[in-house]
């Protein structure tokens, strides 16, 4: 073989061998690629998709040499999903990622701040969704700091009893950690309602106009409030017929919260048969609301305690679970974990109904409602023993 014919080949050997490394993403199926730097190798990276705010994993893979990747098949137009990870020294934060069919998403990280990891996609909606990360990059970036350390100091408090002085120092500094995170979360919201003045209604728009409408059932970001109701006014007539579109004129009309004290409200709910329910059908006993998702720790550890409950005060009082999720998970989980008393869901795509009316901002969350239908108390939050606790001081 003459040496231009043997160099001829040899180059041809290359550019056919560099092309098969070189994934292709067939119709019907995306790939997500990520190179990461200064990311131990063994990290676990998780692919998620949340409906409601209820996230299910979809993928799983594990940092080999700062790569990993998540390649699947599709069958809708544009997906969103979200990486996240449960590895030490990651926070406890999500990237939302777009993907479609024949698709390639390449993401970039410098370490294991998740929400300040770059992405790249020839999708729209990823290229809007990258500018609203962009402007708030310096923000998430102290908030994911923070989110990590928040996890350090849960581990050495969880180490100690509650009258120990390790356990009340490390109290102090998570409580002041959540201050200055909420403080950063107001700073990101701003610049995010900036970016909104000034960008075209769309899909992203959409879903982050939401979320910061749902702000509005939250205390606290009264600095805001005027500033995140006056957007709505971008919202075309056809805007405000899409399914968003009227999740956020929902939000423009949240129903008035009520205290304790005061007379309870009731709503449309409805049974895992579909049947309608109201509050009032119990009216002439007291009347327990247990607000719940199957993705809260606590809301999943409390039904045991919960049973007991029911069956302690048969007669007396009826127990009336309120779940937040979508009405397929809600059913899965009914089924699935065997739940007893009175399951009932409001079937909202947002929540703007009894969860603003009763203040519910975390959960589990809790209203006694007595005999006479008053609101007797309102609490959250789950520890073992206490439900039981709480109930029978309230029962007195």
């Amino acid at each position: 073989m003459k040496p231009l014919k043997i160099w001829s080949y040899l180059i041809g050997l290359m550019i056919i061998g560099s092309c098969s490394f070189e994934p292709k993403v067939l119709d019907g199926e995306f790939l997500i690629e990520g190179y990461l730097k200064n990311v131990d190798d063994g990290a676990i990276i998780m692919l998620y998709q949340f409906e409601n705010n209820t996230g299910s994993v979809v993928g799983c893979d594990t940092v080999v040499n700062g790569r990993f990747s998540f390649r699947d098949t599709i069958t809708c137009g544009v997906r969103k999903l979200s990486i996240g990870s449960i590895s030490k020294g990651f926070p406890g934060a999500f990237l939302n990622i777009w993907v479609a069919s024949s698709t390639k998403t390449v993401i970039e990280g410098e370490d294991e701040m998740i929400p300040v990891w770059q992405v790249h996609s020839v999708l729209k909606e990823q290229k809007d969704q990258s500018k609203l990360y962009q402007v708030t990059r310096k923000e998430w970036y102290e908030r994911a700091s923070l989110s990590v350390k928040q996890d350090s100091l849960r581990s050495i408090r969880n180490q100690y009893n509650e009258k120990d002085v390790e356990y009340k120092q490390a109290k102090l500094q998570i409580d002041s950690i959540k201050i200055t995170e909420r403080l950063l979360m107001v700073q990101i919201y701003k610049k995010q309602l900036e970016v909104l003045k000034e960008m075209p209604v769309g899909r992203i728009w959409m879903e982050t106009y939401v979320d910061l409408l749902k702000l509005l059932t939250f205390d606290g970001f009264d600095s805001i409030a005027q500033d995140i109701r006056s957007l709505y006014k971008k919202l075309s007539e056809s805007d405000k017929q899409t399914e968003l579109g009227k999740i956020c004129t929902e939000y423009m009309n949240l129903p008035v919260p009520i205290a304790e004290g005061d007379e309870m409200v009731d709503g449309d709910l409805f049974d895992v048969n579909g049947n309608l329910h109201h509050l009032s059908e119990f009216k002439g006993k007291y009347i327990l609301l247990d607000f719940w998702s199957i993705g809260c720790g606590p809301c999943i550890a409390s039904l045991p305690e919960m049973e007991e409950i029911i069956e302690l005060y048969k007669g007396r009082m009826e127990v009336v679970g309120i779940s937040i999720d979508p009405e397929n998970l809600w059913k899965s989980s009914v089924k699935e974990k065997q739940m007893k008393g009175n399951q009932w869901n409001e079937l909202r795509k947002g929540n703007t109904g009894l969860t603003v009316v009763y203040k519910v901002d975390g959960y589990p969350c809790y209203v006694m409602i007595s005999p006479d239908g008053k609101v007797k108390k309102i609490w959250k939050g789950y520890g073992k023993g206490a439900l039981k606790k709480q109930v029978k001081e309230l029962l007195q």
